[in-house]
């Protein structure tokens, strides 16, 4: 089988599991994240000519729900801190020991993560709306206007992706350095520009 067969059961895969608001069936917290168990309709979803009908149906039966879901719930979840599939927090698979259980640096380290996450996230998905915004990116300093617009594109490529497909935040993981690097640029941009507001009064 080529890499590119393979991959379109995953592609389907991902997009039907995603289609299931908080990733339950009917909403039944036991179903979290194993939603194609409990669906009995699961299996009858075999190729992508099959996910629209389906989902349309569902989205008729609920359509608040499945809006929400779509433009704020897969987004939040995507991003969110704790791994939703997994052991939960920063652990995919269970461990035995992790020196962020007892040892203060990395527990520190941890806390302080932690708490920034929703700042970092908020602040980069603030300074991609910026930066691809005619009327502010002109603001931006020549010289980082075209590697932040490439970083805002790659952010807003994947949060687009699993806002069709199924949103883990494992997969946004790798986003975290472009992120970071987002929201200081933020930071650096904004507080100069307040302080240039400021003065003119």
């Amino acid at each position: 089988m080529s890499i590119e067969s393979s991959a379109i059961p995953k592609a389907l895969n991902s997009m039907k599991n995603g289609s299931y608001p908080n990733l339950m069936f009917n909403n039944d917290p036991r179903t979290r994240t194993m939603q194609h168990r409990a669906d009995p309709n699961y299996k009858n979803i075999k190729t992508f000519a099959d996910v629209l009908p389906h989902l349309v149906g569902k989205i008729s039966k609920n359509p608040g729900e499945y809006f929400s879901w779509y433009l704020f719930g897969k987004p939040f979840m995507f991003f969110s801190w704790n791994i939703v599939a997994g052991m939960g927090d920063i652990y995919v698979y269970p461990i035995r020991y992790s020196p962020y259980f007892n040892v203060d640096a990395f527990r520190i380290t941890h806390m302080v993560m932690k708490s920034a996450h929703p700042v970092i996230v908020v602040t980069s998905l603030l300074m991609l709306l910026l930066v691809l915004s005619p009327a502010t990116r002109r603001h931006i300093p020549e010289q980082t206007r075209i590697p932040l617009t490439f970083c805002a594109l790659l952010l807003l490529y994947f949060t687009l992706l699993h806002v069709v497909a199924n949103p883990l935040p494992r997969y946004a993981i790798p986003l975290r350095p472009i992120q970071i690097l987002m929201a200081t640029c933020f930071f650096s941009w904004l507080l100069p520009l307040l302080k240039k507001i400021h003065q003119s009064f």
